[in-house]
C-alpha cells in the first residue's frame, strides 16, 4: 500500500479495513484540484480530514440507512441570515452565517456584519477574492475541536440524490450547518440566473424532500430565506464541474 505508506500522517488504525477504505478514500481525492491545492498549502489538515472522512464511511451512522426511517425524518437548525458585503463575499458572508450557527460569531472581530465579513477575509489572507472551498473548511474547523468539517464533490459517482440528504440531515444533527459551493440556476427562485455561489442549508425534511436555504446574496430578488425542493439543491453541486457540499 504505497499511497496509504506515504500519506498516513496521523494514521493510528492498521485494520484491514481501515486502510482500504483510508487508501480508497485518498486515492478519490487525490483526483481533485481543491483536495492537491489543500494538500500542498496544509499537508497536516488535508490528511487529517481524509481520516475523518474514513471514518465516517466505516461508521453504519453515516449510510444510506437514514432516509429509511432509521433517524428522525427533519431536522431545523437556526442560521442567521448575513447579506454578503460586496460581490465576490459570498463565501465570507455563508462562513459568517455558519458561524452564527455554531454560536461562534462574537469570536470575529467586528460589531457588524459586514466588519465581520472583512475580519474573515484578513484571516483568510484574501483581498478582494473570493475564498476557494478548503479555505472555508480550514477556517471553520478552526473555531472547532470535534466534529470537523469535509467537503464532498458533488459530481463524484458516490454522490447520490440519497447521499446528498444523508450528508445534510446527519451535518444538522451533529449541529454543524451545511454549506453548499453552489452553481444556482438549478434553483427555481433563480429564474435560470446562474452564478457561482456558496449558500447555507440550515433545514431539511426527509419525508417532504424540502430544504431551507439562507441565502447571502445582495440581490433582494435572490437573497434570504427559501425554501427548495431537494433535488433542486442537489442539482446545484451535482450537474456542475468542480462544485462542492461542506458539512460534516
Amino acid at each position: 500500500m504505497l499511497i496509504f505508506g506515504n500519506l498516513a500522517f496521523g494514521v493510528t488504525d492498521t485494520s484491514e479495513d481501515y486502510k482500504d477504505t483510508y487508501e480508497q478514500t485518498l486515492n478519490e481525492y487525490l483526483k481533485y484540484d481543491e483536495f492537491n491545492s489543500h494538500l500542498e498549502s496544509n499537508k497536516k489538515a488535508a490528511l487529517e480530514m481524509i481520516r475523518n472522512i474514513t471514518e465516517r464511511r466505516l461508521a453504519d451512522s453515516n449510510s444510506a440507512q437514514l432516509r429509511g426511517g432509521t433517524m428522525t425524518e427533519a431536522y431545523d437548525f437556526d442560521v442567521q441570515l448575513s447579506i454578503q458585503a460586496d460581490t465576490y463575499t459570498c463565501g465570507y458572508a455563508t462562513i459568517l452565517q455558519t458561524m452564527y450557527g455554531l454560536e461562534k460569531e462574537h469570536l470575529i472581530q467586528g460589531s457588524t456584519d459586514e466588519q465581520k465579513q472583512r475580519t474573515i477575509e484578513t484571516d483568510i489572507g484574501h483581498y478582494g477574492t473570493s475564498v476557494i472551498v478548503w479555505e472555508v473548511v480550514a477556517y471553520l474547523n478552526g473555531y472547532l475541536s470535534s466534529d470537523d468539517y469535509a467537503y464532498y464533490l458533488g459530481s463524484s459517482s458516490a454522490m447520490s440524490e440519497d447521499d446528498f440528504a444523508d450528508k445534510v440531515a446527519l451535518s444538522l444533527m451533529m449541529e454543524r450547518p451545511v454549506l453548499l459551493h453552489a452553481i444556482t440556476e438549478d434553483l427555481s427562485y433563480y429564474n435560470g440566473t446562474s452564478q457561482n455561489h456558496y449558500l447555507s442549508i440550515y433545514y431539511i425534511n426527509q419525508n417532504t424532500d424540502k430544504v431551507k436555504i439562507a441565502d447571502c446574496n445582495y440581490d433582494s430578488q435572490f437573497g434570504g430565506y427559501h425554501y427548495a425542493d431537494l433535488s433542486e439543491a442537489y442539482a446545484t453541486i451535482h450537474d456542475h464541474y468542480n462544485r462542492y457540499l461542506i458539512s460534516y
